[in-house]
């Protein structure tokens, strides 16, 4: 917060002066370490929903889509595989929501960790541990696509006969 009482929404323009402050001595880094608990802290527990409701709920598109704050992520080579992998993703939970058991594991890793990255920190090389789960259920959406689509086109034949 500022003097005045006003949320700063980047950082707390308190800790550059109270760093400023801090003598250097053997003990500077964990003198440092408490500053910013203690500002965290202090942030949270004037600011509950914004600090557990409406920031991890920013961070969510920023693990599942592309991070835009990347100079790197502007480049198709960055961006492409996923762009084609998470719709694939999406239609692969469509087709396995009749029978979820046999996708459990990795609905379940794909939920930790994205909790975890909305709780931390949200840069999308995280999501590199899940990337191998989201394409199995991504293979399994695209096979179940395909084959309903052959399904319909063989039915719309027979139809015609």
């Amino acid at each position: 917060m500022t003097a005045d009482g006003r949320i700063n929404h980047i950082a707390d323009d308190r800790i550059p002066k109270q760093a400023a402050l801090l003598p250097f001595r053997r003990d500077f880094e964990v003198a440092f370490d408490k500053m910013y608990l203690e500002s965290a802290i202090d942030f949270m527990r004037h600011n509950p929903a914004r600090s557990f409701v409406i920031l991890p709920a920013r961070k969510f598109p920023y693990y599942w889509l592309v991070d835009t704050a990347s100079a790197s992520a502007h480049h198709p080579l960055y961006w492409g595989p996923w762009a084609m992998l998470l719709p694939a993703f999406l239609i692969g939970i469509f087709f396995s929501l009749r029978n979820l058991r046999p996708f459990l594991l990795p609905y379940l890793l794909c939920f930790m960790s994205t909790a975890t990255s909305m709780i931390s920190f949200v840069p999308p090389r995280y999501r590199m541990v899940i990337e191998p789960f989201v394409l199995i259920v991504a293979v399994f959406g695209i096979s179940r696509f395909v084959g309903s689509l052959r399904a319909a086109r063989t039915f719309g034949a027979r139809e015609l006969r």
